[in-house]
């Protein structure tokens, strides 16, 4: 099956702790101190169980099996802390529909995470239009979050997770998955099972459904800024304006 090129490295954390920044720390698959027993921790394994007592025991998304790794995160008080971020990527095509999308997943029943994904350029951003309670899911259930835009022009951005419940008890959650890139070849239009969580401006498919590609209307235009032209300005349903580092 082929998709179209994923501008983020190691989307699917196949290759491990890598290609990706983190203000968490790395847990120790053991108890204690070191590891993600503690608040603000994460580790890349092969499921959530294998890394703490308390969590369901379940594989990752891509694979299904023992064979495949996620990342798996123990919340943090501080919500400005960033969870995930990923490397410089381009967006080289302009007004041309491009998707984001990720598979997230509770791992303990206890206070749900809060997920929201950004965009930008390593100090400025804005939301991708993802935000997602994972209140209403079942514990090792993947489900699918996805933002899809235009770019007025090319840019270099990063693109960062952060989790807005403070909870110190429970708010563990696992990341999957995750793509950016050409919407016309983005892996959930190619038979992905897809659960009914989407961002409210996006289009909503019946749940199940996966529809063909381009078939949706037109997403709206992101319009990046380029470092130091103005200040970032705020999002609004139609037009989400992004600085960028080039």
């Amino acid at each position: 099956m082929l998709f179209g090129q994923n501008l983020l490295t190691n989307g699917d954390f196949t290759a491990g702790n890598t290609g990706f920044t983190t203000e968490y720390r790395l847990g120790l698959p053991v108890g204690g101190a070191s590891s993600v027993y503690g608040p603000e921790s994460y580790s890349i394994t092969a499921s959530a169980g294998n890394v703490h007592g308390s969590w369901a025991h379940f594989p990752d998304h891509t694979t299904g099996t023992s064979a495949g790794r996620y990342l798996v995160a123990n919340g943090s008080s501080d919500v400005t802390k960033t969870v995930w971020q990923s490397t410089l990527i381009t967006v080289a095509s302009a007004k041309t529909p491009y998707r984001f999308e990720a598979w997230i997943s509770s791992v303990y029943p206890v206070a749900p995470s809060i997920l929201t994904f950004e965009i930008g350029n390593g100090s400025d951003w804005v939301e991708l239009g993802t935000t997602a309670s994972l209140s209403n899911s079942k514990v090792g259930e993947w489900l699918h979050t996805y933002a899809d835009a235009q770019f007025s022009k090319s840019g270099k951005y990063y693109v960062r997770l952060k989790n807005a419940n403070p909870a110190e008890d429970g708010n563990d959650f696992g990341i999957d998955d995750i793509y950016f890139g050409l919407r016309k070849k983005n892996p959930s239009a190619y038979g992905f099972r897809r659960v009914n969580l989407r961002p409210s401006s996006s289009p909503s498919p019946s749940p199940g459904s996966s529809p063909s590609p381009g078939s949706s209307p037109s997403p709206p235009m992101y319009s990046p800024k380029p470092v130091g032209d103005g200040a970032v300005v705020a999002p609004d349903r139609a037009t989400l304006r992004v600085p960028t580092t080039r």
